[in-house]
C-alpha cells in the first residue's frame, strides 16, 4: 500500500485523468482525500493505492507528465500502522478488564470481603460503561475518534496503576470504575477508527478485527492474571504492572495516530462513517467473527441494494475500473467540483438511545436474551473464582482463570461454529446449553468436583456463544438504517445490565443464605427467564417484518 501526494490545477477533469492512468495500471483509489492550499487555484490530493514497487515509478512518473499536475510525490501508506495500533490498543484495554477475576479470592481472603462487596467489585464497570458507550459514541461522530482512543488507552493505563496500588476495597471499586469508563471510551469508537484506517474503509473487516481483539484479550486475561497468582510473585501487584507496561505503547502511538474525524469519512458506499454506524453494523460481526455476521441473509452493513452487493458480492468485489461507489474516497475541504456528493453529516446533540415502537416486542426479546448470556458468564468471572475453596473443595488461581477463560474462549469458538443457523435456532441451541450448564453447575457444587466446573464452563461457553451472536444479529437485522446506532447503544445498555445485576443479587442473596442456596436460586432464576424469553424467539419470524 502506498500513499501518492499530487498538487493539481483546479480544473475540471483533472481527477478524471487521474483515475484513469491508474485504472489503466490495474490499480484502484482505496481513498482519496482533496484540500485547497493557500495559493488560489491549486489542490493537493492524497490516494492511498496498491501497487507494487517496480510499477511505482512508472506510475509516478507518468502522472507527473499528466495535464494540471503539478507536482508528485510518492511514499507508502502509515494508515497500515495505525489501523494495527488501534486494534492492539483495544486488545490492551479490553486485556485489563477481567485481570482481576483470579485475584478477588485473595481480596476476598486479605480484606475479609462478603460475597456482595466481591460481586459489586466486578460489577462495578458496568455500571460506568452504559453512560460512557452512550456518550463517547456520539461525541467521537464529532470530534473524531483519536482523542477519545487515548484517552481511553491512558484511562486504562491509569486504571491499572490504581488496582496494583489500591490499599483497600473503595480503592478497587474507583480502579474498577476506570475500567469501566476505559472500555466505554474505546468500545465502537475504535471500531470507526479501525474503519476510517482500512485502506479501503471495509467495515466488515474493521469490525472482524475488532470482534478478534475483544475476543483474544476477553478470553487471555483471567488466564494470564491466574498463572501469575498461582505461580508468580507479588499476586496482586505483578499483572496489573504488566499490564500498565502493554498500554504504554498503545498510549504513546494513539496520541501521535494521524486520524481524520469521522464526520467526513467515508465508506465504499460513500456513506459516512461515524462511531455508532460503525459499531452498530459492525454488530453481527463483533458477535461472530467468522462470518459475515449471524444474521445470514441480512448483511450488517447494507442499507440498501447497492450497498449489499450483487449476488452477495461485496461491494468492493469489482475491478480496477473506477465507478463512483468503488473510489471510497475521503474528501476533507474539497474544491467545489468535488464537495457537493460527499458532504458529511451534521453531527447532532446528545441523546438517549431510543427503539421504535414497532420493533420493541423483538427488540427486547433479544436484549433479554444477552442479558442472560452474560449473567451466566459473570457467574464465572466473579463469585466462582473468588470461593473456589467452596466450590471445588481446594483453592486454584489457575483454575479460576481457566475456567472464566474457557466460557469466554468457547464463546467465541461456539459463535463460528453456529453463527450461520437461523437465529430463532441459534437462540434455541444456546438455551439448551445454558440450561445444560446450569445442571452441571450445580452438581459440580455438590460434589466438588473440578472436572464437573470445567465442564459446565464448557458448556456455558457453547451456550453464551450462539445465544449472544444470535440476539446481536437479530438487532441488526430489524433495525432501521435511521436508528441503527440507537439500537445498539440500547442493545449495550441491556448487555452490561446483565453482567452486573444478577451478579450484584447473588452477592446479596449469599449473605443471607448460603452460597450452594443462593447459587441454586440464582440459577433457577436465570433457567425460568430462558424459558420465557424462548417462548417469545419463536415469534422471531412474524416480528421480523413488522406491521
Amino acid at each position: 500500500m502506498h500513499t501518492i501526494t499530487i498538487r493539481v490545477q483546479d480544473r475540471p477533469g483533472v481527477l478524471a485523468r487521474i483515475s484513469e492512468l491508474l485504472a489503466g495500471h490495474g490499480c484502484n483509489i482505496n481513498s482519496l482525500r482533496v484540500r485547497p492550499e493557500r495559493r488560489p487555484g491549486v489542490s493537493r490530493m492524497r490516494i492511498i493505492t496498491s501497487v507494487d514497487e517496480e510499477r511505482l515509478g512508472v506510475l509516478v512518473s507518468t502522472m507527473g507528465g499528466l495535464q494540471d499536475v503539478l507536482e508528485v510525490r510518492a511514499a507508502a501508506d502509515r494508515a497500515a500502522t495505525g489501523y494495527w495500533l488501534v486494534a492492539y490498543g483495544l486488545f490492551a484495554t479490553i486485556l485489563g478488564l477481567n485481570l482481576a477475576t483470579p485475584l478477588y479470592a485473595i481480596y476476598r481472603e486479605q480484606w475479609a470481603l462478603s460475597p456482595a462487596m466481591v460481586a459489586l467489585l466486578f460489577a462495578a464497570y458496568a455500571f460506568v460503561v452504559i453512560p460512557a458507550i452512550v456518550c463517547f459514541g456520539q461525541l467521537s461522530d464529532r470530534s473524531g475518534p483519536r482523542a477519545i482512543l487515548a484517552g481511553g488507552a491512558a484511562v486504562s493505563l491509569t486504571a491499572s496503576i490504581c488496582l496494583a496500588t489500591a490499599g483497600g476495597v473503595y480503592a478497587l471499586l474507583a480502579a474498577r470504575a476506570l475500567q469501566g469508563l476505559a472500555v466505554g471510551m474505546f468500545n465502537g469508537v475504535a471500531v470507526a477508527a479501525l474503519t476510517l484506517l482500512h485502506p479501503s474503509a471495509d467495515r466488515h473487516r474493521a469490525a472482524l478485527l475488532a470482534a478478534i481483539a475483544v475476543t483474544c484479550g476477553n478470553a487471555l486475561s483471567p488466564l494470564l492474571s491466574g498463572m501469575l497468582a498461582e505461580w508468580a510473585p507479588y499476586p496482586l501487584q505483578l499483572p496489573y504492572a504488566l499490564h500498565a507496561v502493554l498500554m504504554l505503547p498503545a498510549v504513546v502511538g494513539l496520541l501521535l495516530l494521524r486520524l481524520r474525524a469521522p464526520a467526513s469519512g467515508k465508506g465504499r458506499d460513500g456513506v459516512a462513517v461515524s462511531a455508532q454506524t460503525a459499531c452498530a453494523e459492525a454488530v453481527a460481526v463483533g458477535a461472530n467473527a467468522d462470518s459475515a455476521g449471524a444474521a445470514g441473509a441480512a448483511k450488517p452493513g447494507a442499507r440498501d441494494a447497492d450497498d449489499a452487493g450483487v449476488a452477495g458480492q461485496p461491494p468492493s468485489a469489482a475491478g480496477p475500473g473506477l465507478t463512483p461507489p468503488e473510489l471510497g474516497y475521503i474528501v476533507e475541504a474539497a474544491p467545489a467540483t468535488l464537495r457537493a456528493a460527499t458532504a458529511p453529516r451534521s453531527a447532532g446533540v446528545l441523546h438517549w438511545p431510543r427503539v421504535p415502537r414497532a420493533i420493541r416486542g423483538p427488540f427486547y426479546t433479544a436484549s433479554a436474551s444477552s442479558f442472560i448470556a452474560w449473567a451466566a458468564a459473570s457467574l464465572f468471572m466473579s463469585l466462582i473464582p473468588s470461593y473456589m475453596n467452596e466450590w471445588v473443595g481446594r483453592a486454584s488461581y489457575v483454575l479460576a482463570g481457566i475456567t472464566a477463560a474457557i466460557v469466554l474462549g468457547v464463546s467465541a469458538v461456539s459463535q463460528a461454529l453456529l453463527g450461520r443457523l437461523p437465529l430463532w435456532r441459534m437462540a434455541t441451541v444456546g438455551f439448551a446449553f445454558l440450561l445444560a450448564g446450569f445442571g452441571v453447575l450445580w452438581t459440580s457444587m455438590l460434589f466438588s468436583s473440578p472436572l464437573l466446573l470445567v465442564c459446565s464452563a464448557l458448556l456455558v461457553g457453547l451456550g453464551h456463544g450462539p445465544l449472544y451472536a444470535g440476539s446481536l444479529a437479530s438487532v441488526n437485522a430489524l433495525a432501521p438504517g435511521e436508528a441503527r446506532g440507537d439500537m445498539v447503544s440500547f442493545f449495550y445498555v441491556g448487555t452490561y445490565l446483565g453482567v452486573a445485576l444478577p451478579v450484584l443479587g447473588l452477592g446479596y442473596a449469599a449473605q443471607q443464605l448460603t452460597l450452594l442456596h443462593a447459587v441454586e436460586l440464582f440459577l433457577a432464576a436465570l433457567a425460568g427467564l430462558s424459558l420465557l424469553v424462548w417462548l417469545r424467539w419463536r415469534k422471531y419470524d412474524e416480528w421480523r417484518s413488522p406491521t
